[in-house]
C-alpha cells in the first residue's frame, strides 16, 4: 500500500511553522511549566523528575528552532539551495549537527545525571570516521 504524502515542501511548510509556534508557547508558559512540573514532582518517584523533563523539553525546542533558522540561513545564502551539495555548505551542516548534540548531550549530563562507561580498549578508535556504537541501559530506572 502506498502511503498518501505531501510533498516534501508542503510537509516543510507545516511542520517547521508549527515547530516554531510550539516553541514559543513552552516558551511563553515556561513559568507556569515550571511551577506545576515543580509541585506535581513532589508526588511522583524520582527526584524533580516532571521539572527536569519540562525543562529538558523546553531546552531541546530551543535548540531544534535555533538550529532550523541557522539552516534557513544556510538555505538562503547558498542559492535557495542550488549549492548545499559543495563541500563547504556540507562542512556547515555537520558543524551544526555537531553544535546541537554537544549542547543537548552537555544539557542532559547535567539535568538527568548521564553518564557513559566505555568498555575495552577505545584507543584504537578512529574518530575521522562513522563510528557504530551499541549500548544498552544498565541503570536502575
Amino acid at each position: 500500500m502506498k502511503l498518501l504524502l505531501l510533498p516534501k515542501w508542503a510537509r516543510r511548510l507545516i511542520t517547521v511553522p508549527a515547530l516554531f509556534v510550539l516553541f514559543l508557547w513552552a516558551l511563553g508558559l515556561l513559568p507556569v511549566w515550571l511551577l506545576v512540573t515543580a509541585f506535581v514532582s513532589r508526588f511522583v518517584p524520582g527526584r524533580w523528575r516532571l521539572f527536569r523533563l519540562a525543562w529538558f523539553t523546553v531546552l531541546y525546542l530551543a535548540l531544534e528552532v535555533g538550529a532550523l533558522a541557522v539552516l534557513f540561513w544556510y538555505w538562503l545564502a547558498s542559492g535557495f539551495g542550488r549549492h548545499l551539495g559543495d563541500e563547504r555548505w556540507l562542512d556547515r551542516h555537520y558543524r551544526l549537527l555537531a553544535w546541537f548534540l554537544r549542547r543537548l548531550m552537555a544539557s542532559a549530563r547535567v539535568t538527568f545525571s548521564l553518564r557513559f562507561a566505555y568498555e575495552g580498549d577505545v584507543t584504537g578508535i578512529d574518530t575521522a570516521q562513522p563510528l557504530l556504537v551499541l549500548s544498552r541501559h544498565a541503570g536502575a530506572g
